[in-house]
């Protein structure tokens, strides 16, 4: 889309936007009168937070369908690829696997033949040859089995504090349930209000 074509906002509402701004960033409530100016005043941005999210929808709506249909295309072809690409790779994994174990056991068996004087030393296993531009890493990742252990070895301190992260969500609901009677040990409330202008 060329720059020329987008639709910019009505030069009123910039006008207003920009008269509104330059009084609230000079304004101070010291009185009642003050107080309701302000509030007008935030009401008149929050209104034209609105028409401005309202203009840009118009303009983002189709761009935004059209992007999806592009997503879900993409996606369909990725999933098409999925299996297949999976197999292989377990297939592959499977087979250096089990290479990297014949390897570890004939090494033994080397070594403690070697280390018992044996003159005929078995033949070593082949060693993986993987083709070029074929690469295996490796990635762990800890998987939590028991929490209350890991609780337990905390608060121990066999372990840091930071291996556990609250569940902030989980205290949300929990604090919009009981209200004033919530009370977790280690937990505080922290209020932060919203001033909306309608």
């Amino acid at each position: 889309m060329a720059q020329e074509q987008l639709q910019k906002l009505p030069s009123e509402v910039v006008v207003q936007i920009s008269d509104v701004s330059t009084w609230a960033m000079k304004t101070h409530i010291q009185t009642q009168v003050s107080y309701e100016k302000a509030c007008d005043a935030l009401k008149t941005l929050q209104v034209m937070r609105r028409t401005i999210a309202k203009h840009y929808k118009k303009i983002k709506d189709p761009l935004n369908a059209l992007r999806k249909t592009y997503l879900d295309l993409e996606k369909d072809d990725l999933a098409s690829v999925e299996p297949a690409e999976q197999r292989l790779k377990s297939l592959i994994v499977s087979y250096e696997d089990k290479k990297r174990a014949e390897e570890a056991v004939e090494s033994k068996r080397y070594l403690d033949a070697v280390d018992a004087g044996d003159t005929a030393l078995p033949v070593p296993v082949s060693k993986i040859e993987a083709p070029k531009g074929h690469s295996r890493r490796d990635i762990s990742r800890a998987v939590v089995t028991n929490l209350r252990l890991l609780v337990d070895a905390v608060a121990r301190n066999e372990l840091p504090i930071d291996v556990l992260q609250a569940n902030i969500p989980a205290l949300n609901r929990l604090l919009a349930k009981q209200g004033d009677l919530f009370s977790a040990p280690g937990v505080s409330v922290e209020t932060t209000s919203v001033v909306v202008g309608r």
